[in-house]
């Protein structure tokens, strides 16, 4: 045998070993793909399940753990044993080859020759090394076999050994295992993803998203205090708003749990509540709204910490003489409106606050009026030794609002006061008051002679004057100028000497200071003028706050002193006085003239006749408001007149215009329907210049009659002519009291007697009772003259005043309701309907019988009493009517027929004629006829007819109107039957009867009982009319503090109450009467306020809002300018005129 060469051996193993790589190679790559589908197939499916798990199950966060572990723990198990040696380990050339003679069993004729090539070429290199020829005997064959097996091998495919096979079937297996969890994933993606993010983080708390969305969730993260109740609440967003399963989850602190269900609130399925009772511990809690979750929340509860005590100490600035106050307030008391506190400005305010256990701080906010946007941080109160008292102390320099809180260790804020009890949380916003009380500037008030004033050079003038402040007046001075000078000259200064003494409330309202002015005929002539004014100054020393803060001086009102001869002057202005009324009184007799040629105006006219009569109304109206606009320019008004000079300006823009244009307006109709409202308008315009143009009349006079200057005496006893004057006025009222009560109780007994049976002896009762009425309204409105006449005596007595003016209003009420008929109506309750008629829309055709009624029927009354069936009624009424025959007044007994007991169900057939009878029907049958009806009771059902003494249903729908008796106030409390009767009458309802259907209000001011709705409609009116009252009262006093005197609007208020009263009593037009002077007064008034802001001048320097009151009101208790007379001359107007 030969042997080879070593260079032919050495081939043969790098051939061998280089194909061995490759094919184990192969083989690593098949082991690396069948373990990593292994692995998918087996830990995948493992996964998904621990995300459903994890998802779909809300699992503690220990189990959520453990899933984690658990399959990380599988991963690393399936790559050790499956992927870390396919990656990582290497196979050695005998392990290739026994790998490849394994798989190649029956596919590769090998027959063991590779794994016997590697095994020789190892021993062969293990016993020659490098040098073959060292190889022992045995081993020097070993090349010659290795050539041959390669020879025989080179031409096998050993790559086909592979069994790629075995990586296929587990890559299916992986594949399936993979599309299986993928559908799984598909199906429940929302518990997978949640899984996911619970995984994630396994000790976290991940809410789970559904179908249903959660939109807010009430309270949310939160802290409350110990035993408080906590509300509870989701807001979903369902589909379709179906109802869902809401539950509520709680973890306490101590580690007890709960689940609450929640209840739906509303009809939208979108909210649901649960409210726990109180809560002791911090909780955790989670909402669950069908497949959703909400986020975890936690509410934090606090110690219920309670205040003690509140205690506020005041120590006011040393100037003011003002003690140290102190409010001391429990912790029950301690609420934001009785701890707030009014203290004088520079104060110092020292708080303690008191709780009743230990806490790490306590804080105080502030929060100051006039915040420039950002608030000043929290101060920290001074804590005493037990942490349980606070105090801290703060200057009053300006408003501010506080409030005070406690925290705990971490910061938190247990407790805030003042706070809302009925807030469950405590931390309503809000807070304690300090108001800073600014020293006012002192008042300084002339009292004497307190105006304007005339004298002679040479004369002097006694002046008084008195001062108050705060807390004290150091000085008051006099000051004077003469002409135009604008610099003042001090001629007199009185320094309060006890202003720092020990007595603060002296200190506050010094005497009043009192000098002799001397005007000496040296330094004054006529045509001068001398202003005076006194100077107030207080101790006010708040420098160190503001140095504007120093003392305040206030002047008092500008009086001035006019050297003229005033004898002259008066008779001047009296002429002037003369020529104005004589231009006026023209023009009021003018526009009167105008008035009544207005009144015939309606729509009955015709359109065509109606804008005949309108012209020269019109072209009257032009001309007025030409006389007055004239008037007022040319006129050479003084200053005491200026307030008829604007008045008659705003007449011309006003009331005048409006006339002129309303008569315009008539002119252009084109429909005579809207005639009427129109020409009512013009009547109103026409009737209120009329009024303006009298009370002015009326000032004019009493102007004129003023004294022109200031009594310059000093004051002493009541003259004897003016005491005599007073004694004969109380003589003459107490004799008006006894003769009034003699009125009221013979109107009394009139009033018990129907006006249609008055005989002569009372008809003339009625004239002399209007007489003695007459005469009173005379008498009163003449002492109103001469009160106001009364020239010496400053102390008028305005609430005397107003009493007679009220009592004058009742004088002429009085005797026009004398003047009206009185009307009775008496009708059962069955038949009573108050009725509110709207409008007449049907004309009725109406004719006459031959004869009137002459006939009395007399029945002869049944045994007992009959008891007729209600029949059905007709769904239609039929009726006849005509134009009455007899008037009431012309009816005597012997024509009433006797009342009677019989009652039938008559039906149509029966027919009655257009006569009266006693007899009672049931049927709604019979015609109205022409008749009046008799004044007996009667019964029965029936349409609208002739209104008359009866008891039975109203059956008919409408109620058109058809005349008949007056019929007295039924007082018996019958009830109101169901429904509502359609009344188009325009004539004035009877008295109250009684119950019946519902159809309108009484008219004539009768008494008597009404529905339940009516008596609330009138006393929603009583209020409204006494709320109107009220304003105008109040607005008359703030007039009268501006020094706006208006007699009108004084008169506007005892009407109003008038007619308040009216309407508690059910007196509907007497209430209406008085509403309409009260409304025509009001316009007056308007007008001479208008005139009056133009000309009423306040000469007093600029000072504060309480200063200037105070000057205004020096004057209120003066007669009020022109009252008397324009009274008088609106009474007089009002007595002449009762139909306007």
């Amino acid at each position: 045998m030969t042997t080879l060469a070593a260079p032919t051996m050495q081939n043969d193993v790098r051939s061998l070993h280089e194909r061995l790589d490759a094919v184990g190679n192969r083989f690593r790559m098949l082991f690396l793909l069948r373990a990593a589908a292994r692995l998918v197939t087996i830990a995948l499916p493992l996964l998904a399940a621990s995300l459903f798990v994890a998802g779909y199950f809300a699992l503690p966060g220990w189990a959520n753990l453990a899933i984690v572990v658990g399959n990380l723990g599988l991963w690393v198990l399936l790559y050790v044993r499956l992927l870390h040696t396919p990656i990582f380990h290497r196979p050695t050339y005998g392990e290739v080859a026994r790998l490849i003679e394994e798989n190649a069993a029956g596919k590769l004729p090998l027959n063991n020759e590779l794994i016997n090539g590697v095994l020789l070429a190892q021993e062969f290199e293990t016993v020659a090394g490098d040098d073959p020829a060292t190889a022992p005997p045995k081993a020097r064959m070993i090349p010659s076999v290795l050539h041959e097996i390669a020879g025989r091998t080179a031409s096998v495919d050993l790559a086909a050994s592979v069994p790629w096979v075995q990586a296929r079937r587990a890559g299916l297996w992986a594949l399936a295992a993979i599309a299986f969890c993928l559908l799984w994933v598909g199906l429940f993606s929302g518990t997978f993803a949640h899984g996911l993010a619970v995984l994630s983080g396994p000790t976290k708390f991940v809410p789970k998203t559904g179908l249903v969305k959660i939109v807010s969730v009430e309270p949310g993260n939160d802290s409350i205090l110990a035993g408080q109740p906590i509300n509870f609440v989701v807001n979903v967003e369902a589909p379709d708003n179906k109802l869902i399963d809401a539950k509520l989850s709680l973890a306490f602190a101590s580690g007890k749990t709960a689940v609450y269900p929640m209840t739906v609130f509303g009809s939208e399925n979108t909210q649901y509540r649960y409210q726990l009772a109180n809560v002791a511990e911090d909780v955790e809690y989670v909402i669950t709204a069908g497949d959703t979750q909400s986020e975890k929340f936690k509410v934090s509860v606090m110690p219920q910490i309670k205040l003690v005590a509140l205690k506020v100490e005041t120590t006011p600035p040393g100037y003011t003489g003002l003690d140290k106050t102190v409010l001391a307030l429990t912790g029950k008391d301690a609420s934001a409106a009785r701890g707030s506190v009014e203290v004088a400005q520079g104060s110092q305010l020292a708080i303690m606050l008191a709780i009743d256990m230990p806490v790490k701080e306590a804080l105080i906010e502030v929060q100051p009026d006039k915040a420039d946007g950002q608030l000043p941080p929290p101060m920290v109160m001074t804590a005493a030794s037990d942490r349980k008292t606070f105090t801290v102390t703060l200057p009053v320099h300006e408003n501010f609002k506080y409030a005070l809180r406690v925290n705990d260790g971490q910061n938190r804020t247990l407790q805030r006061w003042p706070h809302d009890e009925t807030n469950a949380s405590g931390n309503s916003l809000q807070f304690y008051s300090v108001t800073s009380k600014a020293d006012n500037a002192p008042t300084m008030t002339v009292t004497e002679p307190a105006r304007d004033v005339d004298a002679k050079p040479g004369d002097k003038l006694a002046l008084m004057a008195q001062a108050t402040d705060d807390y004290a007046v150091t000085s008051i001075g006099l000051e004077i100028a003469k002409n135009n000078d604008d610099k003042w000259q001090r001629v007199m200064t009185w320094p309060m000497k006890y202003a720092e003494g020990p007595n603060p409330i002296r200190q506050k309202s010094p005497p009043p200071v009192k000098h002799m002015l001397d005007m000496p005929a040296t330094d004054y002539r006529f045509g001068d003028t001398l202003r005076y004014r006194f100077v107030a100054t207080d101790n006010r020393a708040l420098t160190h706050i503001d140095s504007r803060l120093g003392a305040q001086s206030t002047a008092s009102q500008v009086f001035t002193v006019s050297f003229n001869d005033k004898s002259a002057i008066a008779s001047k202005t009296s002429k002037l006085w003369d020529e104005l009324r004589n231009k006026l009184h023209p023009i009021l007799e003018k526009q009167i003239a105008l008035r009544e040629a207005t009144k015939p105006l309606a729509p009955a006219m015709g359109l065509s006749q109606a804008q005949k009569a309108t012209a020269p109304i019109g072209e009257g109206q032009k001309g007025i408001r030409a006389e007055m606009a004239l008037l007022a320019k040319d006129f050479p008004f003084e200053p005491g007149m200026n307030l008829i000079q604007k008045s008659l300006q705003v007449l011309v823009a006003g009331d005048a215009t409006e006339a002129v244009d309303r008569a315009g307006d008539i002119l252009l109709l084109t429909d005579v329907k809207t005639l009427g409202p129109i020409a009512t308008k013009l009547r109103q315009h026409q009737s209120r210049i009329i009024d303006v143009l009298q009370s002015l009349l009326a000032i004019s006079t009493s102007e004129q009659n003023k004294p022109s200057s200031v009594v310059s005496k000093d004051g002493g006893d009541v003259p004897t002519s003016a005491e005599d004057a007073w004694k004969k006025l109380a003589d003459e009222l107490k004799q008006f009291q006894k003769e009034q009560k003699a009125v009221i109780d013979a109107t009394a007994d009139l009033a018990k007697k129907p006006k249609d049976q008055f005989d002569q002896k009372d008809e003339q009762k009625l004239k002399d009772l209007a007489a003695v009425q007459d005469k009173w309204e005379k008498f009163l409105s003449q002492r109103l003259v001469d009160m106001s006449k009364v020239a010496e005596q400053d102390q008028a007595n305005v609430s005397l005043l107003e009493e007679l003016v009220q009592m004058k209003v009742e004088l002429a009420m009085s005797k026009n309701a004398l003047n009206e008929k009185q009307l009775e109506i008496a009708t059962a309750l069955e038949d009573n309907g108050l009725e509110n008629a709207k409008e007449l829309t049907t004309h009725i055709e109406r004719w006459l019988q031959h004869k009137p009624d002459r006939q009395q029927w007399q029945m002869e009354e049944m045994v007992g009493q009959n008891d007729p069936k209600m029949a059905e009624l007709p769904k239609q009424l039929q009726d006849m009517v005509g134009d009455l025959m007899d008037k009431e007044e012309d009816v005597t007994e012997a024509m009433e027929d006797m009342g009677s007991k019989w009652a039938d169900s008559l039906d149509k057939g029966a027919g009655w004629d257009a006569m009266d009878g006693p007899i009672s029907n049931m049927s709604a049958q019979g015609v109205t006829g022409n008749q009046l009806p008799n004044d007996n009771e009667i019964q029965g059902r029936s349409g609208e007819g002739r209104e008359g003494r009866a008891s039975g249903e109203m059956v008919g729908a409408e109620a058109e109107g058809k005349g008949g008796r007056r019929t007295p106030t039924r007082m018996t409390p019958e009830p109101f039957s169901q429904g509502q009767v359609e009344d188009k009458s325009k004539a004035p309802a009877g008295g109250a009867t009684g119950g019946g259907k519902k159809g309108g209000f009484g008219g004539e001011g009768l008494e008597g009982p009404a529905p339940e709705q009516m008596k609330d409609d009138l006393k929603r009116m009583q209020g409204t009319q006494a709320a109107i009252r009220n304003e105008a009262e109040r607005l008359q006093l703030q007039m009268r503090a501006a020094g706006f005197e208006n007699f009108k609007l004084f008169e506007a208020a005892v009407l109003m109450k008038k007619s308040e009263d009216a309407l508690k009593k059910y007196h509907y037009n007497t209430a209406l009467y008085y509403q309409k002077q009260a409304v025509q007064s009001l316009n007056t008034a308007k007008v001479l306020a208008a005139g009056q802001m133009h000309v009423q001048s306040d000469s007093t320097p600029t000072v504060n809002a309480r200063t200037q009151k105070e000057i205004n009101d020096a004057m209120n208790g003066v007669m009020p300018k022109g009252f008397a007379d324009p009274v008088k001359a609106y009474f007089q107007k009002l007595s002449s005129e009762p139909g306007q």
